[in-house]
């Protein structure tokens, strides 16, 4: 393609911030903890929005943290921008 990057990075360099930034994005209410399966999204998207998607940002806060601590096994639940 002809170009190079800036800067090469992992997300594994800054977990904090990545962390900092879905707290708040969660606040803000720009993103929430779904439990759809990847075929349940996959129909929805073309169908209408996640059942999760208007929950209340306390809920999304509380199971964020969960996710982050391992209460929810891997797979079970993902951070969706809204």
């Amino acid at each position: 393609m002809g170009w190079q990057p800036f800067k090469v990075t992992h997300t594994s360099d800054y977990p904090q911030e990545l962390y900092d930034l879905a707290v708040k994005l969660i606040r803000k209410g720009l993103a929430y903890v779904d439990h759809q399966t990847p075929e349940e999204v996959e129909y929805r998207e073309k169908q209408m929005n996640s059942p999760w998607r208007d929950r209340p940002i306390a809920e999304s806060l509380k199971l964020f943290e969960d996710m982050r601590r391992g209460l929810i096994d891997e797979g079970k639940a993902t951070l969706r921008l809204k």
